[in-house]
């Protein structure tokens, strides 16, 4: 996860604790962990998909 302060400085958030691909167990409670982020006024998230990052251009190259 990216978090933009009101600012402009950019934080980092890792997430590779946070999830489980669906439909691989039935409770995957036991797989997931959460975060807690505080937020002010003017503070913006962005949230993306592995599809953001897996993107390849026409000849096959990740950018």
């Amino acid at each position: 996860m990216i978090l933009v302060r009101r600012g402009g400085k950019v934080e980092r958030i890792d997430t590779i604790d946070l999830g489980f691909p669906l439909g691989l167990e039935a409770d995957i409670a036991p797989f997931v962990a959460q975060a807690e982020v505080k937020l002010n006024p003017g503070d913006g998230v962005v949230l993306y998909t592995d599809g953001i990052t897996e993107a390849e251009n026409i000849e096959g190259v990740r950018g």
